[in-house]
C-alpha cells in the first residue's frame, strides 16, 4: 500500500492519496495495516435503514465484542440491483442476512469477532458481487460505501476505511473524499473561504484522498473535469468535522442513464447514524 502526499506545506491540512487497488483488490492487506483504534458506537439490531439481524457476526449493536471490531456497509450505487428496485440483500460469507439496504441507506455498526469475513451485496436469491473480505481486528470501525462502476458487471465496485482516528491531533476532524463518479471525473475539491489553491485537484474516478482539518465549519465546493473554478465551483456544500471524528464524503452521479449527470454527495459522519444527503443538483 502505498501513500502519496498530495501537499505537505505546514500550513496546508496533511493529506493522503489512497488508490483504487488500495481499497478493491488488496481490501484485506489494507485493512490489516491500519492502526488498531477502539469506537464507542453500536447500533440497533441490523442498524439503520436494513432491519434484521447483522448475518454471521449476529445482531448489531450487542455490546462490546472480545476481540472484535465493526462493519458498516453503505449503499451509493444508483440502480443496483436495478433501476426499479435499489434494495439490496446484504452478503456474509457467501449467506444472505436478513439485513436489506436501498440507496441512501446504511446497516449502521454490526459487531463482529476478529476474523476474515466476506461481504456482498445482492438480491434475496443470489449475491450479486464482493464488496471485500476484511480482516477484523480489535477495535476496528470499517465502512465498506458501494458504489457505482459502469466499466463492472454487475456495475458495482467498492471504497472501503477504517474510520479510527487514533493519530489525529485533538483539535483536527478527517475528512475523506470518494470519486463515485466516472460521468463527473476528474474531481477538484474546494474550500471556497480559501481558493487557490484547491484543497485537491484532478482525483481520479475510484479513488480516495483524505485530509485533516481543524474542527471549524467549512464552505466546500467541487468542480469537475480538469479545470476549476474557485467560485461559484459547480458543487456547493458545507462540512463542519468534529474533532476526533473521521467523515466521508461520497461523490456519485444519481443519473444511471447517461444522458445528464445528476451529481450529489453523500455523508458519513459517524457509521452509527443515518447517512445524509447534503448537495444534488
Amino acid at each position: 500500500m502505498s501513500f502519496a502526499t498530495i501537499d505537505t506545506r505546514s500550513n496546508r491540512p496533511r493529506s493522503v492519496r489512497l488508490t483504487r487497488a488500495a481499497f478493491g483488490t488488496a481490501l484485506a492487506a489494507v485493512l490489516a495495516l491500519v492502526a488498531v483504534g477502539c469506537s464507542d458506537d453500536t447500533s440497533g439490531p441490523g442498524g439503520t435503514g436494513g432491519g434484521g439481524a447483522g448475518g454471521a457476526g449476529g445482531e448489531g449493536g450487542a455490546g462490546g465484542i472480545l476481540g472484535g471490531g465493526t462493519i458498516t456497509i453503505v449503499h451509493l450505487a444508483p440502480g443496483v440491483p436495478s433501476v426499479d428496485d435499489t434494495s439490496a440483500t446484504v452478503y456474509v460469507d457467501g449467506r444472505a442476512t436478513d439485513t436489506v439496504i436501498s440507496y441512501g441507506e446504511t446497516t449502521g455498526r454490526v459487531e463482529y469477532p476478529s476474523g476474515i469475513y466476506q461481504f456482498g451485496i445482492g438480491t434475496a436469491d443470489a449475491q450479486l458481487v464482493e464488496l471485500g473480505s476484511p480482516f477484523v481486528r480489535e477495535g476496528d470501525d470499517l465502512l465498506i460505501v458501494a458504489y457505482r462502476n459502469d466499466s463492472l458487471t454487475p456495475p458495482i465496485d467498492s471504497f472501503a476505511y477504517n474510520l479510527v482516528a487514533n493519530d489525529l491531533d485533538p483539535a483536527d476532524g478527517r475528512v475523506v473524499l470518494g470519486a463515485g463518479a466516472e460521468t463527473l471525473s476528474p474531481v477538484t475539491w474546494l474550500n471556497v473561504n480559501d481558493c487557490p489553491p484547491p484543497l485537491v485537484q484532478g482525483l481520479p474516478f475510484s479513488e480516495s484522498t483524505q485530509l485533516d482539518l481543524p474542527g471549524m465549519f467549512y464552505n466546500m465546493g467541487m468542480d469537475f473535469g480538469s479545470d476549476f473554478n474557485c467560485f461559484p465551483p459547480e458543487l456547493l456544500f458545507n462540512v463542519a468535522p468534529r474533532t476526533g471524528v473521521t467523515t466521508v464524503l461520497v461523490l456519485v452521479d444519481e443519473d444511471v442513464s447517461g444522458s445528464d449527470p445528476v451529481p450529489q454527495v453523500w455523508l458519513v459522519e459517524d457509521a452509527g447514524t443515518p447517512v445524509e444527503l447534503i448537495t444534488s443538483r
